[in-house]
């Protein structure tokens, strides 16, 4: 697979696309998060095969030292499920720990398991407890009695490069126990995951998970002695279990990516399993924040 960048120069531009507002339509909570051990902050909705709604929060779950640093909302976040009454259920609390923490994503895949991302954790941990020896350039320093990548915050800590995982709906995990599929390293695998998409592979013929892992503007991945690869597209085959790296953003000039999306494929018709997405970074356009001018990011193919 090869990267193509497609770099778009936009001002002010505000897209609304099959929107509509409706008269007369009431909105109900149909469940209210407490920011304890059911969680804080949900980041993704979905209605799963059997009926029920699954989510995840990035916080919340009352389990590990995750905090963010904007809402000082604390715990590494859950995995729930939602019945049409409204109640809810908790499948897994993470805990910062190799089972990741941080949910970034989450969706059901092929074989009727969820797939989801944690943006920190993982087994790159259990590597440095600190990352305060590295010289954070482009591309860093080697210090003594070090050569794996530290993925970390702002004050030096060791914080993970994410993970993989799965769960599966009907099962859930018992305490303390997931199905981690991948944990990032912040090398060529990349850091942080983000989005993740249900797709085919490059005959159009066995689904598979794709996702993109991206770089955080307050967290940082270094490797040392190479060039930061933090931004890279992946995929996972539920069929045969196998995780691959496909590509690193850095040869298209796009990074951070937020997106992706599948090209569309239909059963004898012609079949575009190329992947586009969008990069909050890089491209050629030049955009003026806070006195300074950087890349405006831009859109880019996969394929």
């Amino acid at each position: 697979m090869s990267l193509h960048p497609v770099f778009i120069r936009l001002s002010c531009l505000l897209l609304i696309a099959g929107t509509s507002v409706a008269a007369a339509q009431t909105v109900s909570t149909t469940y209210s998060f407490q920011a304890g051990q059911d969680g804080d902050q949900p980041i993704s909705l979905i209605q799963a095969q059997d009926g029920y709604f699954y989510g995840a929060t990035a916080y919340g779950g009352s389990l590990g030292n995750c905090v963010d640093s904007v809402t000082s909302a604390t715990g590494c976040g859950t995995v729930f499920r939602l019945n049409g009454n409204g109640t809810e259920t908790v499948l897994y609390r993470f805990d910062g720990g190799a089972g990741g923490g941080v949910p970034t994503a989450l969706i059901q895949g092929p074989d009727g398991n969820l797939y989801g991302t944690t943006a920190f954790g993982g087994a790159s941990l259990s590597l440095n407890t600190s990352c305060i020896n590295l010289n954070y350039q482009n591309p860093p320093t080697t210090p003594q009695n070090q050569s794996v990548a530290c993925c970390t915050d702002g004050s030096y800590n060791n914080i993970g490069c994410g993970t993989l995982f799965r769960i599966n709906p009907s099962q859930p995990p018992l305490a303390g126990q997931i199905d981690t599929l991948e944990s990032f390293l912040g090398e060529t695998d990349g850091a942080f995951p983000g989005s993740l998409i249900e797709g085919l592979d490059s005959t159009g013929k066995i689904p598979e998970i794709f996702g993109v892992t991206q770089q955080p503007s307050s967290f940082y991945a270094a490797v040392p002695g190479q060039q930061m690869t933090y931004s890279s597209v992946f995929s996972f085959a539920p069929l045969t279990n196998v995780f691959q790296t496909l590509g690193n953003l850095a040869l298209s000039g796009i990074s951070s990516p937020n997106s992706l999306i599948q090209g569309e494929c239909q059963s004898g018709t012609h079949c575009d399993v190329n992947l586009y997405g969008t990069g909050q970074l890089g491209g050629e356009g030049e955009c003026v924040v806070v006195g300074a001018t950087e890349p405006c990011g831009g859109l880019f193919e996969f394929n």
